[in-house]
């Protein structure tokens, strides 16, 4: 990743650096999930400063495009957006943007089950068992959900009536607890009464030693003991 960088101008070197990367992005050259070089390889290709490379890096992740995985590396962002392209029809009637989406998405497959050592071959039978579990879930789904109607499925006067009577069924609630918190509140109150009742009453009969006086502090001087630390 060699390339020109204009040195003495008013456009910060660090700039010009994370442009480029971006451009190869957006472009193409560069595809999602693929390590970029290191700070130390960069700094030493372009003959820059290290903290220049590292805030180039670090305008890339704040835009999106890439990622840091400490004590591995910076990786291109998997949603990184995809270059431009005319928005023409091909690839059976798909949107040709949506075309290059789908070859982006491929390319990090290919690059993932690289770096995971997985053979293509691998990639693709996983792929293919994932299909097969996210097909038996929509299908489970559309089985017991079958017949019924979802809320956004529902006329206008059904939706409110529906969430007017969740708001009932959630005040109910709501006042319980709080009735229940009452209750508990005045069961505490009434217990502390009974007890205090009590005390007054063994205290009467002399049954309790009287409740100790608090300790008066010392008068004059006071030896603390001394600790050497």
């Amino acid at each position: 990743m060699d390339f020109v960088l204009q040195r003495g101008t008013a456009d910060p070197v660090s700039a010009q650096i994370a442009r480029r990367f971006e451009r190869a992005i957006r472009e193409g050259d560069l595809l999602p999930g693929e390590r970029l070089p290191s700070v130390r390889i960069l700094r030493r290709r372009l003959g820059v400063a290290f903290n220049t490379v590292l805030r180039a890096y670090t305008d890339l992740a704040r835009a999106g495009l890439a990622y840091s995985i400490p004590a591995k590396g910076v990786y291109v962002a998997h949603d990184a957006p995809p270059p431009p392209v005319p928005d023409d029809q091909d690839w059976d009637g798909k949107p040709g943007r949506e075309r290059r989406n789908f070859i982006r998405l491929s390319e990090a497959l290919i690059v993932q089950s690289e770096r995971c050592g997985y053979e293509i071959d691998d990639a693709l039978a996983e792929v293919r068992a994932r299909a097969g579990i996210r097909r038996s879930r929509i299908e489970r789904y559309v089985k017991e959900h079958k017949g019924r109607r979802t809320l956004f499925e529902r006329s206008y006067e059904e939706r409110q009536a529906l969430i007017a009577a969740e708001e009932a069924a959630q005040r109910e609630v709501d006042l319980d607890e709080i009735r229940a918190g009452l209750a508990k509140e005045r069961a505490r109150k009434e217990e502390a009464a009974r007890s205090a009742k009590l005390r007054r009453r063994a205290r009467q009969l002399g049954m309790v030693d009287p409740e100790p006086q608090p300790k008066k502090p010392p008068e004059g001087d006071v030896d603390l003991p001394v600790r050497f630390i």
